[in-house]
């Protein structure tokens, strides 16, 4: 009785550079997110002083990413996804950064404190990278119909 031997060996996905770019670029931006997530109500209660309205500011935030998602999945197939995911990471990065510079100046917005062109923003992410992860690894099978050749 012999045993049966392994198949080829896929390559590692650390070895791709492109992969390793995304890889650490989203850990940065998850940080951010943690961050921002735990700052943006405090600040919400510092300029409103009031719990229920800072609720409904933060489901109010949330809501495009329940109402969006569907819409933005099909023009993220339709553009070039790298350049969305840059613009779109780049846009919540300047959407958050200028609320520690207005904050200082004396010139916060509640709309800036909320935070709702990064909300927006934040919708474009996760649907570029499962498209991006197919893409660099083609045995990799994130989500789609299924392909007769597959």
């Amino acid at each position: 009785m012999s045993i049966p031997r392994p198949g080829p060996r896929l390559p590692s996905v650390w070895r791709n550079r492109d992969f390793r770019l995304l890889w650490s670029g989203q850990i940065v931006s998850a940080l951010g997110s943690q961050a921002s997530g735990l700052t943006f109500p405090l600040l919400l209660l510092s300029i409103t002083h009031s719990a229920a309205e800072t609720g409904l500011l933060i489901a109010v935030r949330d809501l495009p990413n329940i109402v969006l998602p569907l819409p933005v999945g099909v023009l993220v197939d339709r553009w070039d996804r790298k350049k969305l995911m840059i613009l779109a990471e780049l846009g919540r990065g300047v959407a958050l950064g200028s609320i520690p510079v207005a904050l200082a100046t004396g010139h916060l917005s509640l709309l800036q404190a909320f935070g709702g062109v990064a909300t927006i923003l934040m919708v474009f992410v996760p649907q570029v990278i499962l498209a991006a992860l197919a893409m660099l690894n083609p045995h990799l099978r994130c989500s789609g119909p299924a392909r007769a050749d597959s």
